[in-house]
């Protein structure tokens, strides 16, 4: 703590010098920086006086039962908070998908560029939350020529329409409630991947202003999102559709290159609007979508029982044909731990985090076989990049949060194996029967249940 009076920061960091480099600068900027390194009590402490901002450290959103996102404020989106990560953490960056959160900032030797985009995303948020607060005040006075600006008051107030639309069903459906109500906008369209990466296709959500596209055949998989070419064939396309120059807008995800291409004809009334912030938000807004529903959405039909999983085997392949590649995916070492240690692990977490960013790359089946064991069925023309990404994948993967001490287990080795396993139920069975973890070296006694 120190003596300054300005807005207040909490900073929940796991590494003391970059939050010392963090916790200078705020102080050089007129902020008062509060400094935790536990979530409990960073949990205890904004809940009883919300900061102005907050930054917490990928590492440190869980611990054991206690889960940032499950924090009433963030739960209402009442606490404007950006995430810090290295690029030893950026795979943890997944869990940040499911909060409304003002932005990312990365490690590095010059931290101003991001925490003026986040400062400036927090007092905006201030600004349509109707608060009074040091931190709008002060802000306002760095922003103050753009708060003042015509299309910045609009850009408000279409934040503030996406906003009230947090809670329907997918990005496209918030999006068209607010695009069709927006007077200035005379005709709209958008652009994403299909499931197979092959093709553009425009999701018609409403006929109103809304003008669909004829799906545009790419000629390969883009797994990495709209790479510029595909871009290119795109906006050409829209462009003779709408018949004339076009406002085009990138949303990016997680991935390499934009995931949604949005387009609009507008009157010339917004000719001075600042659409580069529109996009930055609604990349944020639609990576809050993507983690909400990208495994609660579709777990129903992406994860089968064993059962399931052997008829869906046999009644697409010996009656319609189907072709599939199988994987198996061993985590016997993981229940290794379990009866050696009588170690707790978090099953339902992981299996969240383990298959979520998988989902967003390529489309699957999954079943715990058996102990230790998932097997993920896709189409065969993916089962060879599923293969990869999957050995990639593992080496980053911290396998250890998942269990309740975790910190003790850093230096075991939790890889699991991979191997392609023959798609059929006989094939499946033999692949097990090799590889149970139950061997008699491995069984436990009554006692020591």
């Amino acid at each position: 703590m120190n003596s300054n009076n300005g807005p207040i920061v909490a900073l929940l960091i796991d590494d003391p010098v970059e939050t010392e480099k963090l916790s200078s600068l705020f102080k050089r900027m007129g902020f008062t920086p509060e400094c935790y390194e536990d979530l409990e009590v960073f949990w205890n402490k904004v809940e009883k006086k919300r900061p102005s901002l907050s930054i917490v450290d990928v590492k440190l959103m869980s611990k054991g039962e206690v889960i940032l996102k499950d924090h009433p404020l963030i739960l209402n989106d009442d606490l404007p908070i950006a995430f810090y990560y290295s690029d030893e953490t950026a795979p943890l960056t997944i869990s940040t998908y499911e909060i409304f959160h003002m932005g990312l900032v990365k490690k590095s030797v010059n931290y101003a560029p991001a925490l003026k985009c986040a400062l400036k995303r927090a007092v905006k948020y201030w600004s349509f939350k109707g608060k009074s607060s040091n931190l709008n005040i002060k802000l306002q006075k760095s922003v103050k020529r753009s708060l003042q600006d015509a299309g910045v008051r609009i850009y408000l107030k279409m934040i503030k329409s996406w906003l009230i639309q947090k809670n329907e069903k997918d990005f496209f459906h918030a999006s068209e409630r607010v695009i069709s109500h927006w007077p200035e906008v005379e005709q709209y369209t958008w652009l994403c991947l299909d499931s197979s990466g092959q093709k553009l296709i425009s999701p018609k959500i409403s006929a109103f202003k809304f003008i669909e596209i004829p799906a545009i055949t790419l000629g390969k998989n883009h797994l990495e999102g709209i790479d510029p070419l595909a871009e290119d064939m795109g906006k050409k396309v829209v462009e003779e559709t709408l018949e004339g120059e076009t406002i085009s807008l990138k949303i990016k995800g997680n991935k390499k290159y934009p995931e949604i291409l949005m387009f609009f004809k507008v009157h010339k009334s917004l000719k001075d609007f600042n659409f580069k912030m529109l996009e930055e938000f609604l990349g944020v807004f639609y990576l809050s979508f993507k983690g909400r529903n990208n495994f609660f959405e579709a777990q129903k039909k992406m994860i089968l029982g064993p059962w399931e999983l052997f008829s869906l085997l046999d009644e697409n392949m010996e009656i319609h044909g189907k072709k599939y590649s199988m994987i198996d995916v061993n985590f016997s070492s993981h229940l290794k731990v379990l009866m050696d240690h009588k170690n707790r692990f978090y099953w339902n977490k992981f299996l969240m985090d383990f298959c979520t960013p998988v989902r967003e790359k390529f489309d699957f089946n999954v079943s715990c076989t058996s102990p230790g064991h998932l097997t993920f069925l896709t189409d065969w023309k993916n089962g060879n990049a599923l293969f990869e990404y999957f050995t990639e994948a593992i080496k980053e993967f911290p396998f250890w949060k998942y269990f309740e001490e975790g910190q003790e287990l850093l230096a075991g080795d939790f890889t699991p194996r991979i191997k392609m396993v023959p798609p059929s139920v006989r094939g499946l069975l033999s692949h097990l029967a090799e590889n149970s973890p139950f061997s008699g070296e491995n069984s436990i006694s009554r006692s020591e249940l």
